[in-house]
């Protein structure tokens, strides 16, 4: 049976959505502990909870994108 894979522009498209996900991630995280406000603080809790959520979804994909080494298996030129 053959594998299947993403094509290289949907491949894109998910690199593209982790790394914006995971730069906002990443600066939630670095300000929450200098949030004094519980209610916004809460707000930004579930909003890495959500991120968190996405990129786990998204990095399910990655096993199917497609690598150089593949083009060349199949095109044996």
């Amino acid at each position: 049976m053959e594998k299947q894979h993403l094509a290289w522009h949907e491949t894109l498209e998910i690199h593209e959505l982790v790394a914006f996900q995971a730069n906002g991630l990443m600066k939630l995280k670095k300000v929450l502990p200098e949030v004094t406000n519980q209610e916004l603080k809460k707000i930004y809790q579930k909003a890495i909870s959500g991120i968190t959520n996405n990129l786990n979804e998204l990095l399910e994909f990655f096993p199917n994108m497609p690598r150089s080494e593949d083009d060349t298996e199949e095109r044996n030129d």
